[in-house]
């Protein structure tokens, strides 16, 4: 990153600039100016000259009289969505600890929403980063577009980190991401460890990140067992608990002959439950259900459900740090991937 944001039509100095220029982190040029931590009188004073040089003023086109913080925002998909809660949670653990303020918005799933909200974010003087969490349906007009926002924010030097999203070929973000696949893997294999051969798989929607990353790891955890992937077991639809309930039931009025379901997500799991349980059937004495999250459901089901773990709190946090301190250019440290461990309840039996 240079000395200073590139100016465009009433652009000032970032704090970022200002931080680089004082050889200190982002959170401590924030305490330094706005007094809001203890500061050593020598840093403080690095960070006032380099301020002063830049003519970096805090909160830049705001009124001092507003007292506005710099901010980091973050877009989701859903506010509602509890994974992506524990995300923002973890992101604004670090963000107001550095005396920011913290920002979110949702897109509401809708590219044209979040392409608006990209494009706003970028021209408010106050935002010293951007943060994007959550899966996207990946089209051509999702790829030239963020290729296009990710350039100009790289332009204008400031961050745009992608939490639980994969990159973008020719777009310069930072990741944050998770091991989708080897997640997914591991709880399909799990289940054929356990003697389990015929294991349904409830997926979401065709094109979205998240989904597909989780099916390549079924396919895969297939294949390493030499079974054939067998279409008429798949059932695709939304990352909903309705989705696993409808497919649970339209599974077992066709006579699927399966002993276990995968679930995408512990959403999608617990309805498949509850499908299974109203047909008569017990889980997991005679259908095994996994699932894909480990969010605080999975612990209230009935029988609790086995599924992989995701550190949500500690991705965001993790996408935070990648704006508060940015890593040099070259340094490889601008994309991280989380690992997934299984966590073993109550709802997979072995068929030994």
């Amino acid at each position: 990153m240079s000395a200073s944001r590139k100016s465009g039509p009433g652009r000032k100095a970032t704090l970022h600039a200002v931080a680089e220029r004082a050889g200190v982190s982002l959170a401590t040029a924030s305490r330094a100016l706005t007094g809001t931590y203890p500061v050593a009188s020598a840093t403080k004073a690095r960070v006032t000259e380099a301020a002063a040089e830049l003519g970096y003023v805090r909160g830049k086109r705001v009124p001092e009289s507003d007292h506005r913080l710099p901010t980091v925002a973050t877009i989701v998909n859903d506010v509602r969505q509890d994974f992506l809660i524990e995300i923002v949670s973890g992101i604004e653990q670090l963000v107001t600890g550095a005396g920011h303020f913290c920002l979110v918005g949702s897109s509401g799933y809708d590219l044209t929403t979040e392409f608006a909200m990209l494009d706003a974010l970028v021209d408010d003087p106050a935002i010293e980063g951007v943060i994007v969490a959550g899966g996207v349906y990946d089209t051509e007009a999702y790829r030239t577009g963020i290729r296009k926002r990710a350039k100009r924010y790289a332009e204008q030097q400031v961050p745009l980190v992608f939490c639980g999203r994969p990159g973008v070929e020719g777009a310069p973000v930072r990741i944050v991401d998770y091991d989708q696949a080897g997640g997914a893997a591991s709880a399909v294999s799990h289940l054929l460890s356990q003697g389990h051969r015929r294991i349904a798989y409830i997926r979401g929607p065709e094109g979205f990140t998240t989904s597909e990353g989780r099916t390549e790891g079924y396919y895969s955890a297939l294949a390493s067992f030499d079974i054939p992937v067998d279409q008429r077991i798949i059932k695709t639809g939304e990352r909903v608990r309705a989705t696993g309930y409808q497919a649970a039931k339209e599974l077992l009025s066709e006579g699927a002959d399966i002993t276990a379901i995968f679930a995408e997500s512990d959403y999608i799991a617990s309805g498949a439950l509850t499908a299974v349980r109203e047909s008569g059937l017990s889980v997991p004495g005679d259908i095994s259900v996994i699932g894909f999250d480990d969010l605080g459901l999975a612990q209230e089901t009935w029988p609790p459900l086995t599924t992989v773990h995701l550190p949500f709190d500690e991705l965001g946090r993790a996408a935070a740090r990648l704006v508060l301190s940015p890593p040099a250019a070259g340094s490889g440290r601008n994309r991280s991937v989380f690992g997934t461990h299984l966590v073993i309840r109550e709802s997979v039996r072995s068929l030994w």
